[in-house]
């Protein structure tokens, strides 16, 4: 094991996302068969090749197990009135070997407008066969694919525009969930790479960090994770509103930053934690007894990877 990153990490190293211009906003799509994940992730600055997660959200009700389901009820479903029985899926086995026959269907699918569930001595001797056409299939899936469509538009709706979408799964090779990802949800966003199949996404991006971390990658900029500051830090003389950034939010760890400060007749200096522009309330500590008769003074911040703040004078 050379290194372990997230699955929207490796999505982002297999598209390139490095390279990718104007990638401020990006939204990773992995919809599997557990479930779907949305994923915000932002370089740290425009120009840097760091990147951070800012926020996911998930739903497992919408996964690719569920859309297999649904085929396999409808197909049980067709079986039983065919053949005037019941009890098909509290058969173990016949249940099993249903859910596989449907897997197949699903894949066949994503690439053929048409295809048969076919199954020799399913159940109590007798054959399935049902046909299945891809408008007919979208029909089945629809409840699923209307949760995926909510999950998403919910997490786009935010001031937010994705300059780049990309997907990874299984299931987004379905050309419904494409239509729903490209045309429907994020028309204009940049789709990545496209020699990246989205069920390998993973697993492209995992073999190039590897090459990347073992030396091995002949092209293109190295790729690792680095732990950054997740607030910004700055230092007051007493007016909060007025404090000075030393450490900025996505700054690389460890930091180590000095400064010269002010005191104009201050007794103390405060640390604060900033918000954009703006002074949180929360004061983390505070430097007493600064000599009176000291115009400035310089003060050092060093934050630690492991988040441990020194302040040295």
């Amino acid at each position: 094991i050379v290194g372990v990153i997230t699955d929207p990490a490796a999505v982002c190293i297999a598209h390139g996302l490095t390279e990718i211009e104007h990638a401020g906003n990006v939204l990773v799509i992995d919809w599997g068969a557990s479930g779907l994940t949305a994923t915000h992730i932002r370089r740290t600055s425009p120009n840097s090749s760091l990147i951070s997660v800012v926020r996911h959200a998930s739903d497992s009700s919408c996964s690719g197990n569920a859309i297999v389901d649904a085929l396999v009820a409808h197909c049980a479903s067709m079986f039983e009135r065919k053949n005037k029985v019941s009890g098909l899926l509290d058969s173990v086995k016949a249940h099993h070997r249903l859910e596989m026959a449907c897997e197949s269907a699903v894949r066949t699918l994503s690439r053929a407008p048409t295809t048969t569930v076919a199954l020799d001595g399913l159940y109590e001797g007798m054959d399935m066969s049902v046909p299945i056409s891809r408008p007919r299939f979208d029909m089945l899936v629809g409840g699923v694919l209307k949760k995926a469509e909510i999950l998403l538009q919910t997490f786009g709706a935010d001031a937010v525009e994705f300059d780049v979408v990309l997907v990874a799964g299984n299931v987004c090779d379905m050309p419904a969930a494409t239509t729903l990802v490209r045309t429907k949800l994020f028309p204009n966003a940049h789709a990545g790479r496209g020699d990246v199949p989205p069920d390998e996404a993973v697993a492209i991006g995992c073999a190039r960090h590897a090459a990347s971390v073992d030396g091995t990658e002949g092209v293109g900029p190295s790729t690792r994770n680095v732990t950054v500051s997740p607030i910004a830090i700055g230092i007051s003389n007493g007016e909060l509103e007025k404090a000075i950034p030393l450490i900025a939010v996505g700054e690389p760890l460890p930091a180590n930053v000095t400064r010269s400060i002010t005191v104009d007749g201050s007794s103390s200096i405060s640390i604060v934690q900033m918000q954009g522009e703006s002074v949180s309330s929360k004061v983390i500590g505070t430097i007493d007894k600064v000599p009176s008769d000291s115009k400035s003074l310089e003060v050092t911040l060093e934050l630690s990877a492991e988040g441990s703040l020194t302040v040295a004078l």
